[in-house]
């Protein structure tokens, strides 16, 4: 859907003064070395990563030929407020909140965590920038962190007793080890850097999420009870 809905847009024959399509970092799949730069070539391990590449080969192929002004982003990790469980952050978050007990792998592989606003700003940058900018170019941070340490993290600024079970599930086989951004290019060429820290990103969105907790979970919440009378 990813390529298809991409291939929809540059062929519809639409006039647009910028295009930007976001791939993401998961095409970068296996690499040797972190932080990951534009120049790597891509080595996507899930349908996907395989997806979102291929659409930023298409986005490519008609940048080329045409001489259009498309622009690839390559945006790492993002959270904030208001996302989906399915992510892993609000979903950390969730059960800590709630009590849940939580259970994860060793947790030695690194990820990157950029606050919504960083991402918001890069993606701002990137389509108001005097001067053209093809890409691919990364927003990030170029911080790993352990997801371990982002566990033992959420599970104290949620001041939570949920029972952390770190180690008692086994590693995925393909599991990527390694994964930060090299955003020097989104430096030089857009003048953009991540100004909101980890930190401060996770206390702004925790913050928002004990709200949403009172919202959707608590007893006497107006939604629970709209959603018993439907029942």
């Amino acid at each position: 859907s990813n390529l298809s809905a991409t291939s929809n847009l540059l062929e519809s024959g639409i006039k647009f003064d910028r295009f930007i399509y976001t791939a993401t970092s998961e095409v970068y799949g296996f690499q040797d070395t972190v932080p990951f730069t534009e120049s790597m070539m891509p080595f996507p391990i899930s349908p996907y990563a395989v997806g979102k590449y291929a659409g930023e080969l298409y986005a490519r192929m008609r940048q080329h030929k045409d001489n259009s002004p498309i622009s690839i982003i390559r945006p790492f990790n993002t959270f904030g407020p208001f996302q989906s469980e399915g992510a892993v952050i609000p979903e950390l978050i969730i059960k800590c909140l709630r009590g849940i007990p939580i259970e994860t792998t060793k947790g030695t592989q690194t990820r990157e965590f950029n606050y919504v606003d960083n991402i918001v700003d890069g993606f701002i940058s990137l389509a108001t920038s005097n001067e053209f900018v093809p890409g691919p170019i990364n927003i990030g941070s170029n911080r790993e962190i352990a997801i371990c340490d982002l566990v033992t993290q959420i599970h104290e600024a949620c001041d939570s007793s949920s029972d952390l079970r770190i180690g008692a599930l086994v590693d995925h086989p393909t599991e990527i080890w390694r994964m930060c951004a090299d955003y020097s290019m989104a430096e030089s060429e857009l003048n953009w850097k991540p100004e909101i820290s980890f930190e401060d990103g996770l206390t702004k969105t925790v913050s928002w999420y004990k709200k949403y907790i009172n919202v959707f979970f608590s007893d006497d919440s107006n939604l629970l009870l709209l959603n018993e009378k439907n029942l």
